[in-house]
């Protein structure tokens, strides 16, 4: 296509930084010959809105078609400019020349593709779709309703498929096709549409048995995809987003616009940056104010890192920003400018960096700004050399103190306080014969909560598990206390299960914990969230591991494993 070279081009010129936790990111896009006509927009669309905005080096791209079957194109860890360029090649190879879209076959396979992979938990879901369920012949989805033989109640396969992908943690967003696109001209401009907004066209006919158009003639379609051309609303049961509209699915939804310029679309639904464009008069110390809106019907926390400015990090300490679902928060960031800026009117330009899997976006932005120096940055900027000198001396004479104080008062060489120092602590390592037992849980950022879920451990104790008071406290998402309980016994640890419901993949009342290996839980909203144990390690064992690297080969003292 003429339009590769542009691709290739726009890729290079992303900075993508290494991700600090590697995501899963799927995209799967309807290849039916409806989409024939801006196929080379769809693939814009998400070079620009998916890979350039959200997809980090480190993160693994997935890209699924679907038309009469769903097909899985490529599952590619991204390392280098090489594989981006790999996966460009890869989407303007698909033919969008399918007669039909089986809906409810692409689901499936979507939930089953992301159920099995192991970061199945920080997978974040893109479907492109116009939303109609319309499967060939043949297929075993053909007809939408079912009945339940033993409750007789009405089943809709699609709504059943919706369910089954909104109860896990994933985050998914459908990118919503214009039902009739043989006038691109026609896509409406309009570029985002909230949780629970109308995404529905007023140009469609209801494909249904017995549909009829507004003035109740009778509809007329025909079966083949290029050239189906709908008259009035399509039908509620076999449109996708009869059931993703209504509140309870957690499913983000925005519009395809057609416009291959558009920056503004929220694509993936992460959580979107809205920065001033101008702060007026700051000093080198100053708080830029941000808003920050999640779109997401759960709550979500935000790590900041570092705020990278000219190669150097200028946010004064790290942040942990927590937002409702569905809502706008004004957060002040700390940030200290480098005193080499020249003070007057400019342009700063920089960029957040969050780690763990939640992201917000866009990350890179330009203020202007009018810089003044305050009279306490003017006697910092003078006296940094000075300053620096002061602390090096405070060292030195420090460290002086302490040669003198070993050497003539203990009457014992630092070289040999250490080794007493350092056997003492091997010792009362190697005493204790368990070590303490911590408890993660994805999406919570246990540094909140400091050590409030590690616990030492011995044959009599038991800890609870849940929220409320527990000992091992689940705080981000709504459970009840006490649902489950943890003790050791004979060299293992078991969980006891009180509450069964939240334990999904748990079928007995106890089972015996394997450490570091995932256990499924759910909340009381349905949010299914991965939980491990894992033995905790100090930051003092962890300095002592390294400095047992700087013993010489030549040391002939006993020496005690841990």
């Amino acid at each position: 296509m003429k339009k590769r070279v542009l691709f290739i081009v726009l890729i290079a010129l992303c900075a993508f930084p290494l991700s600090a936790k590697p995501i899963d990111v799927v995209v799967m896009l309807d290849t039916s010959e409806s989409v024939l006509p801006i196929y080379e927009d769809l693939v814009n669309f998400i070079v620009k809105n998916v890979l350039t905005n959200h997809v980090r080096y480190g993160d693994t791209f997935h890209l699924i078609s679907f038309d009469s079957k769903p097909d899985l194109i490529f599952s590619k860890q991204l390392q280098d400019s090489d594989d981006l360029e790999e996966v460009v090649a890869g989407l303007l190879l698909l033919n969008p020349l399918g007669k039909h879209t089986d809906l409810v076959m692409a689901l499936k396979y979507l939930n089953q593709h992301v159920s099995s992979l192991s970061n199945g938990s920080s997978s974040e879901i893109v479907i492109l779709t116009d939303g109609i369920h319309d499967p060939p012949p043949g297929s075993p989805f053909q007809q939408i309703i079912k009945y339940d033989e033993k409750s007789g109640e009405k089943i809709n396969l699609l709504e059943n498929e919706i369910k089954e992908i909104s109860k896990y943690s994933w985050k998914v967003s459908i990118v919503k096709l214009p039902e009739n696109i043989s006038d691109v001209s026609k896509i409406p401009s309009s570029n985002l549409t909230g949780n629970g907004a109308d995404t529905g066209s007023g140009n469609a006919v209801n494909t249904g048995p017995g549909g009829t158009s507004e003035g109740g003639e009778e509809a007329k379609s025909d079966n083949t995809a290029s050239e189906r051309v709908f008259l009035t609303s399509p039908s509620e049961e076999n449109n996708i987003f009869t059931f993703t509209r209504n509140g309870k699915s957690r499913i983000f939804h925005t519009e395809f616009t057609g416009d291959p310029d558009s920056s503004e679309t929220v694509a993936t639904g992460s959580p979107r940056i809205y920065y001033p464009e101008n702060t007026g008069i700051i000093k080198y110390h100053f708080s830029l104010p941000v808003e920050i809106e999640n779109f997401y019907s759960s709550p979500i926390l935000l790590k900041l890192d570092n705020v990278q400015f000219d190669g150097k990090n200028i946010l004064k300490e790290k942040m942990n920003i927590k937002i409702l679902e569905n809502k706008k928060k004004k957060v002040s960031i700390p940030l200290l400018l480098p005193y080499t800026l020249n003070p007057g009117k400019q342009k700063i330009e920089f960029k957040l960096d969050f780690s763990d899997s939640n992201r917000a976006f866009p990350e890179n932005a330009v203020v202007s700004v009018i810089l003044k120096k305050s009279f306490t940055d003017s006697i910092k900027d003078i006296n940094i050399v000075f300053k620096t000198l002061f602390f090096i001396l405070i060292i030195a004479v420090l460290a002086g103190f302490f040669f003198i104080f070993f050497s003539s008062f203990v009457h014992v060489s630092v070289r040999d306080s250490y080794k007493v120092i350092k056997k003492d602590f091997e010792v009362m390592v190697s005493d204790k014969s368990l070590r303490p037992l911590a408890f993660k849980v994805s999406g919570q950022n246990d540094i909140r909560i400091g050590s409030r879920n590690i616990h030492n451990f011995n044959d009599k104790s038991v800890k609870t598990i849940g929220g409320g008071n527990s000992s091992y406290l689940i705080f981000l998402y709504k459970v009840p206390a006490r649902i489950a309980e943890i003790y050791h016994s004979e060299g293992r640890y078991y969980i006891n299960v009180i509450r069964a419901e939240f334990f999904p993949e748990i079928n007995k009342d106890t089972v015996e914990v394997i450490l570091n290996e995932r256990i499924k839980l759910k909340t009381e909203n349905n949010i299914i969230l991965d939980c491990y144990f894992y033995e905790y390690v100090s930051p003092l064992e962890q300095i002592n591991t390294i400095m047992k690297l700087t013993d010489h080969r030549g040391m002939t003292e006993k020496r005690i494993i841990i």
